[in-house]
């Protein structure tokens, strides 16, 4: 077994594919991440933690799907860790530093108006 293969684009390594034939390492850096990734940066950056435990208890999803989350941000950000990745993500202007201002949703009388 080799450690490359030649594409149409050239010679490239051999992609990392895992059990259901899906490439997760040779994707394209220019795509964009599934709003979920997005949503567990954020969380990670609110709540000031990158648990696994505690963000999948907050955003109500398995620790499996969060472990697996980050490992895909960490690949495409190209970084080592889960503080790196959201360093990275600030940096490239995916997330916000600051939480925006959350909107309070008043009833209004609007009979009133």
């Amino acid at each position: 077994e080799c450690d490359i293969y030649i594409s149409n684009k050239g010679i490239l390594p051999k992609p990392n594919v895992n059990e259901t034939g899906v490439n997760f390492m040779d994707h394209d850096k220019s795509k964009r991440l599934p709003p979920s990734y997005y949503t567990l940066l954020e969380a990670s950056q609110e709540k000031e933690t990158t648990s696994t435990k505690i963000l999948a208890q907050y955003l109500d999803r398995s620790p499996a799907t969060v472990r697996t989350q980050f490992q895909r941000i960490m690949e495409f950000l190209d970084v080592s860790s889960r503080y790196g990745a959201l360093r990275e993500a600030e940096k490239r202007g995916l997330i916000r530093r600051n939480k925006r201002a959350t909107p309070v949703h008043h009833k209004e009388n609007r009979s009133s108006l």
